[in-house]
């Protein structure tokens, strides 16, 4: 067996093999605590970094969300201000199209006095004509 030990006052200390038995279950239960510890930070590290995915398919999830939100916006800002682009756009037309019509009726009134005169003058015509032909003396008058 072992040699027996003294302590730092010469006694010999009857209790050694308990303080050793005492020791050895203090090491194991430090072990054991150990490994408990180990095994909880394990299982923290694996939620930490659960979270952590979790985390970023949110954030990419917010971010494709921000960007269908600001394509959105850009719609509903066309569909706002299309009406009234649709609208301006008409009322050129509707300008041009009166603008035509106002010359059109100006052209055929143009064209109905021109009418009227040329009818005029082929009357004036057929007079001369007649009158250039007819047996008729032309006497002129003394004034």
């Amino acid at each position: 067996s072992r040699p027996t030990q003294h302590n730092s006052w010469g006694i010999l200390s009857s209790c050694e093999p308990e303080l050793q038995e005492l020791m050895r279950q203090i090491d194991i239960m430090i072990n054991d605590q150990k490994k408990k510890w180990e095994d909880e930070n394990r299982a923290l590290e694996l939620r930490v970094k659960s979270r952590e995915e979790e985390l970023l398919n949110s954030r990419s999830t917010i971010e494709r969300r921000d960007l269908e939100i600001g394509l959105l916006r850009k719609q509903l800002e066309d569909v706002k201000t299309g009406p009234q682009e649709l609208a301006a756009k008409y009322e050129q037309q509707l300008h041009k199209l009166r603008e035509e019509v106002r010359k059109l009726v100006c052209y055929k009134s143009f064209l109905l006095l021109l009418g009227q005169k040329f009818t005029v003058f082929l009357f004036v015509l057929t007079l001369l004509h007649d009158f250039k032909y007819s047996k008729c003396i032309f006497i002129p008058a003394v004034g």
